[in-house]
């Protein structure tokens, strides 16, 4: 079976409205990350020693770091580029914003993007050019903001104050 290529096309290959049988889904949240990267010294590096993600395990062709409760693992291999929009965000306290940009940039990383949207953000590569972003806020914040303004087209499926922090 190929890419289903559209949202009417996943009800169809189910045979029944996805969204009215919320029931059927299994997964309970994100498990792990893994990135490719070039070097794994050079990767490990950077996100234990810049982004301060705690090491657990790390061997010739990887590493296991976690940061809170999530779980990232390091992987050599061949790293392709993107220039897309697909990027991984870390949560960030507000008050550490100003201190976690100048470290960013004391170590010379680039940034990809300028932040347009509620709450402070900063864009930035890593080593290996996967675009990452340190947010101040979360999604009730983001949904609240976006009720004030709203994208184009933007339909609400729930009310901001009903997602918890960190959901």
């Amino acid at each position: 079976m190929g890419l289903v290529k559209s949202a009417s096309n996943i009800a169809t290959l189910w045979g029944h409205n996805v969204r009215k049988e919320r029931t059927f889904a299994m997964l309970t949240r994100l498990n792990h990350i893994t990135l490719a990267v070039s070097d794994v010294d050079v990767s490990f590096a950077f996100y234990v020693d810049v982004l301060g993600f705690t090491p657990q395990a790390k061997w010739q062709s990887g590493a296991y770091l976690s940061l809170g409760s999530l779980w990232f693992c390091l992987s050599v291999d061949r790293v392709a580029s993107r220039h897309d929009y697909t990027h991984y965000a870390f949560s960030l306290a507000a008050e550490n914003f100003p201190a976690f940009r100048q470290k960013l940039r004391d170590v010379g990383v680039t940034e990809w993007k300028q932040n347009h949207s509620e709450g402070e953000s900063i864009y930035f590569l890593d080593p290996d050019g996967h675009q990452l972003e340190a947010h101040c806020g979360d999604m009730a914040s983001r949904l609240q903001a976006c009720q004030q303004q709203p994208y184009a087209d933007m339909v609400f499926y729930t009310s901001p104050d009903v997602i918890s922090p960190g959901d």
